[in-house]
């Protein structure tokens, strides 16, 4: 390969995606690799495993040594601003559809490869440039969206990623703008490698850099080394019957005893945990989420109904700021707020049980791993496989979403993309046994249907 010059390889899952770049590295042993992660987990994960020509680093630790570490070391970072939050600090009105505009267009905007200027005159694009400034000036915490987008507006030689020979995309379907710009403007060789069926965080901004870039070589693999070949035809039937995109995977998995043998029952949502776990009476179930994590939201809500102020979660304390309940269930629908609209749910669904199911919850989080059954989301397990798992009857009946779909005349872009994270999704899920799984999904008895049919059609001829 050529200085700037690109190679994309497109890889079902199981296919060693994360192998495949080591292995380059290894075999390229004179050049020097960076290793781009999705995540902090999958940099941990590698730290034994990267030969000595190659750093594995997160594009966030990158920005933030370059950003954080030489310019606001004083400063804190905390999460997303929420629009309430956002309106206290711009001194701005409680119209709950202004405040949605600027939350959602600031995030879209750090998402992004557009600079400040690229703002319109709009009154809610001037308040995100005003909420920006606010952060660039050091005047208020920053946010991980924003040192990220600093660090993408520097030029390519501050940022200077040329002193690596090679820069190693993994994950790259889950990629989003202001990522790809910071790898595309690299004037270096460039390796991603992903599956454009994995794509399940378009919520987040992700937009799938497998079908984006163009690059000057290209490889699909098609070997699975996880999965038996009757689940990766289910996963191919979904993927041609309703994204109808011809796909070939076959199975080349081995038996290798060492294998995990974990069991592992994945849902959907976090709502579904939540369901789970309130039913469940044995111990047999571990959380991979920490309950902390999972029911911050929801507890949140129940300590703000009952006035018990001192005790909502820290992330959450921009709750206090509603005059009552009446008043937040108001702005959770007014703003389209997903997750405070199923955390009000789920409160209302347990009420007074909910504390509960937390601490059962802690229960099933503390106890050892082995021997347990793991409780997870699909986008948890993504990058996971054990030895069985049962997927939930949460995920969306796919026939019934295509149906709906197709009936729209002219779907959004933003419609099309939350239709194919769906499928994507379930994919995902069917995606993580070696060995056996249940699914309790309405699409299972889709595929059964469709079998018998096709088998009495065939022996009817």
């Amino acid at each position: 390969m050529r200085v700037g010059e690109v190679f994309k390889i497109q890889a079902p899952a199981g296919a060693g995606k994360t192998l495949i770049l080591l292995e380059i590295a290894r075999v390229l042993s004179h050049s020097s690799f960076l290793y781009l992660a999705f995540n902090r987990s999958v940099v941990n994960e590698l730290a034994s495993l990267v030969p000595a020509n190659m750093q594995a680093k997160t594009v966030h630790s990158l920005a933030y040594q370059k950003i954080i570490s030489e310019h606001y070391q004083s400063i804190g970072v905390r999460p997303e601003y929420k629009p309430l939050e956002i309106a206290e600090i711009l001194g701005i009105r409680d119209d709950f559809e202004f405040l949605r505009q600027i939350s959602e267009g600031f995030y879209q905007f750090c998402q992004s490869y557009y600079t400040l200027e690229a703002l319109g005159k709009e009154e809610h694009s001037q308040a995100i440039k005003e909420f920006y400034l606010f952060l660039r000036e050091g005047r208020i915490p920053l946010t991980h969206s924003f040192y990220l987008k600093e660090y993408q507006l520097l030029s390519p030689q501050e940022r200077n990623l040329e002193r690596f020979d090679y820069i190693l995309l993994d994950e790259a379907q889950d990629t989003n703008d202001v990522t790809l710009d910071i790898f595309n403007s690299a004037q270096t060789r460039k390796i991603l490698v992903g599956d454009k069926h994995q794509n399940i965080y378009f919520f987040r901004g992700a937009i799938n850099a497998m079908e984006q870039i163009t690059a000057d070589y290209s490889q699909t693999l098609t070997y699975s080394f996880r999965c038996p070949q009757e689940h990766l035809d289910k996963a191919v039937f979904f993927l041609e019957k309703f994204k109808h995109q011809p796909t070939r995977i076959v199975s080349a998995k081995n038996h290798i005893s060492s294998r995990n043998q974990q069991s592992a029952i994945i849902t959907r949502t976090n709502a579904k945990i939540i369901d789970i776990i309130a039913m469940t009476e044995t111990s047999f179930l571990k959380t991979l989420k920490s309950p902390q994590e999972i029911f911050a939201l929801t507890l949140s809500v129940f300590y703000f109904y009952h006035q018990q102020y001192q005790n909502i979660f820290p992330q959450c304390t921009w709750i206090k700021k509603f005059s009552d309940f009446e008043d937040l269930e108001e702005y959770a629908n007014s703003i389209k707020d997903t997750e405070l609209c199923n955390s009000i749910f789920i409160f209302k669904k347990y009420r007074q049980y909910l504390l509960d199911i937390f601490n059962k919850a802690m229960t099933f989080f503390q106890q050892p791993s082995r021997g347990q059954t793991l409780l997870l989301t699909a986008h948890t397990a993504k990058g996971l496989e054990f030895n069985h798992v049962c997927i939930e009857d949460d995920f969306c009946a796919l026939s019934e979403l295509s149906e709906y779909f197709f009936q729209c005349k002219n779907p959004t872009q933003k419609e099309r993309l939350e239709y194919e994270n769906e499928i994507n999704l379930y994919y995902v899920a069917l995606t993580r046994s070696y060995n056996t799984i249940v699914d309790k999904s309405a699409n299972d008895k889709f595929y059964e249907d469709f079998k018998s049919y096709s088998k009495s059609s065939s022996g009817s001829k």
